[in-house]
């Protein structure tokens, strides 16, 4: 973190920056005892609980809302769900088909009144348009398996868990293993699943995909994949 803040700092950034996460503001606190002090742009902390078993909402507008649950690491953790509002979408060829133009202001104020009247007729939203419902992303941080991780990303499209260990003998507490990703796959149905966090101990992308077919099953692979360094995913479905 200190590298990246001072990385911003090189690059003259002058926008505030939101650090949130378990003891945020005692941990910007040390940077500040060792000497760091942001230059130029201002730092604002806030702490996300990290106890219990409910979620908390960290940012709610009209496009998307953040989220946080606690996990198990061991040490302060959470997980964050960033889940996308549902969104009405006009369906142009009913919309055409009931005489209105294909494009224009007309459908910001239809969207916005439920209704309007173009040339004499009536037009509802309703009879025009469908709910196209938003994607749900969580993001698991470390942690060993824990049912408010598999609450928060029941239905996700896509689940970004980490998997630090491949091989039963070397399973250690507080982090997740690939038959812990199998579990945590079915119970919460989740669509995709990238894994992250993975002991250095494993080299061969190769052999992992072989041990998760393995492990997971024809079908159940899959939706799983190993994260790369600079790896974009498109589609999520």
């Amino acid at each position: 973190m200190l590298g990246l803040l001072e990385t911003m700092s090189l690059e003259n950034r002058t926008r505030p920056l939101h650090l949130y996460g378990p003891e945020a503001s005692k941990f910007f606190d040390v940077l500040a005892e060792l000497g760091y002090s942001s230059k130029g742009f201002a730092v604002n902390t806030t702490d996300v609980p990290f106890d219990g078993k409910e979620q908390t909402t960290l940012l709610d507008d009209e496009e998307y809302e953040i989220v946080s649950m606690p996990v198990d690491h061991g040490i302060p953790a959470v997980a964050y769900a960033f889940l996308e509002k549902d969104r009405v979408k006009i369906d142009q060829e009913k919309a055409v088909g009931l005489g209105l133009p294909k494009k224009g202001p007309i459908y910001k104020k239809l969207k916005a009144n439920g209704e309007v009247t173009y040339k004499g007729k009536k037009i509802l939203l309703d009879e025009v348009s469908f709910v196209e419902k938003g994607k749900k992303i969580v993001y698991s941080g470390d942690t060993r398996p824990c049912d408010g991780l598999v609450k928060l990303a029941k239905d996700a499209d896509l689940l970004i868990h980490e998997c630090t260990y491949f091989d039963k003998k070397f399973v250690e507490r507080n982090h997740s293993s690939i038959e812990d990703i199998v579990k945590i796959a079915k119970e919460t149905n989740a669509k995709q699943i990238v894994l992250t966090h993975i002991s250095r101990r494993y080299q061969s992308t190769k052999e992992l995909e072989e041990i998760i077919s393995q492990v997971a099953g024809d079908e159940l692979k899959k939706k799983i994949k190993i994260a790369k360094d600079f790896m974009s995913i498109n589609e999520i479905s």
